[in-house]
């Protein structure tokens, strides 16, 4: 089997398209293509559910899939701001970024 392309996906609370759009800006990127809830669905008609966009010519995907399950490893859950295992946290407030 040959790999011949991966899509980097990332997972927010509720801001994907805020992120992408942000890191699209930031980095001379592009926003690609929104997909949204249909009425059917377990959210609100209308409420981003994914995003795809690019960076450096390289495909990402943000998922809006709201906080439902924390990773916890050891006492410290994987989002928590004092836990630097995560990565980085993106919040739709710039003061609260952490990296």
């Amino acid at each position: 089997m040959t790999i011949t392309g991966m899509t980097t996906f990332l997972w927010f609370d509720n801001q994907a398209l805020e992120a992408a759009s942000f890191y699209a800006n930031l980095f001379d990127g592009k926003v690609s293509n929104v997909s949204r809830y249909q009425s059917d669905a377990q959210q609100p008609e209308g409420t981003v559910l994914t995003v795809d966009f690019e960076l450096f010519g390289r495909p990402f995907s943000a998922l809006s899939g709201r906080r439902q399950h924390r990773l916890v490893v050891g006492e410290r859950s994987l989002g928590s701001p004092g836990c630097r295992a995560h990565g980085t946290f993106w919040s739709a407030n710039p003061q609260q970024n952490l990296v």
